[in-house]
């Protein structure tokens, strides 16, 4: 499923990836858009992100100090927004995850109280972006900053720990990979390339993919990469590259 920043625009793609269906979920607007993700307890939650452009004046400006701040439940086919709001702003420069009781190593006296949760983390317009909190599905509380900046470094699972992967943020976070356990984030070996806005997917065997991003080439100059690289043992592996990324 994929949900762009209209909801009137979500289309399911069949497992083939050659079909696609038109899904209806409400209510209509853009509120969805520059948030981030994640499945707590069997159902899609977005946080943060934008009010919706069609909101009246009136309203926008009652609600600007909560912009960034909202969490949203999809019940069925509709989305609903929690009274709970979020402890940071939270937009398309930070990131969330997925976090179950079957992971280990991570804050086991948490998962005492919280069974599935979230991990959020890397406020917008924070500099540098290190906090973190976790929702599970009712309430939010802070949990460990990272040691280094991690706009735009999304997060992944590595060895089964909520893992980043460099930052968007010139110098203090670029290459810097981070893992989460139980005595907070451990740095681990630096990403070869000094990537931002790339995707990051954990493998059954424990490794973690760093699919594409965007490499910067200097003050004010970048390069889309089609670059797939494999984390494991603490070691980067270049195991091939996207077609068609220029």
């Amino acid at each position: 499923m994929t949900f762009l920043d209209d909801t009137e625009q979500t289309y399911i793609l069949s497992g083939d990836g050659k079909t696609k269906i038109e899904a209806q979920f409400g209510p209509p607007g853009n509120y969805i858009s520059q948030s981030q993700s994640a499945v707590i307890k069997a159902r899609l939650h977005i946080f943060g992100g934008t009010e919706d452009r069609s909101t009246t004046v009136r309203f926008k400006l009652l609600r600007l100090r909560l912009k960034f701040l909202k969490i949203m439940r999809l019940d069925d086919c509709t989305f609903v927004e929690l009274s709970t709001k979020l402890g940071n702003r939270i937009s398309t420069e930070s990131a969330a995850i997925s976090i179950d009781n079957n992971s280990k190593g991570l804050l086991k006296y948490i998962y005492l109280i919280y069974p599935f949760l979230a991990l959020i983390c890397f406020p917008a317009r924070d500099f540098p972006a290190q906090n973190c909190e976790i929702f599970d599905g009712s309430q939010t509380s802070p949990s460990f900053p990272t040691v280094y900046s991690h706009h735009k470094g999304n997060l992944g699972v590595y060895n089964k720990q909520p893992t980043t992967v460099g930052s968007t943020d010139y110098v203090y976070g670029n290459r810097i990979v981070e893992t989460f356990g139980e005595n907070g984030w451990t740095r681990l070996a630096d990403h070869p390339r000094d990537i931002h806005s790339h995707n990051l997917v954990g493998l059954d065997s424990g490794a973690l993919l760093s699919i594409g991003g965007i490499e910067r080439q200097g003050v004010g100059s970048k390069e889309y990469i089609s670059d797939v690289w494999m984390l494991s043992d603490n070691s980067w592996t270049l195991i091939g590259n996207l077609p068609g990324v220029d």
